[in-house]
């Protein structure tokens, strides 16, 4: 199976976690300029939450997945997303989701860049 084809599969495994915790979906695979943002979700304490699904081999090092390059680039994407939409104001965070072997291994809420 190809990387892009596991990943979209990984996406829908956790949209579909998402779901059946009552959050609301809202978009996925939102580009700008090579950036991506794999899926957008409405909590239900009504905040935006903008999700990275990673495919892990193993947890024992999380930075080796998610970089602070990989972080701000994202904020970025967020933050462009947010003002293409008018919705500057809106409550958001982002939440990093890892997946292995078609499994959620961690959900990580409200990631923050050093």
């Amino acid at each position: 199976m190809y990387k892009k084809q596991k990943g979209y599969i990984y996406e829908q495994i956790v949209k579909n976690f998402l779901l059946e915790k009552g959050w609301i979906f809202v978009e996925s695979n939102f580009t700008m300029r090579g950036w991506e943002i794999d899926l957008i979700f409405l909590s239900p304490q009504n905040i935006y939450v903008f999700v990275e699904v990673r495919s892990v081999d193993y947890l024992d090092d999380i930075g080796g997945y998610i970089t602070n390059k990989k972080l701000k680039n994202l904020v970025k994407t967020i933050e462009y997303y947010l003002l293409k939409h008018n919705m500057e104001e809106v409550e958001r965070r982002l939440d990093v989701i890892f997946v292995k072997d078609w499994k959620i291994l961690e959900h990580i809420p409200n990631v923050l860049i050093d």
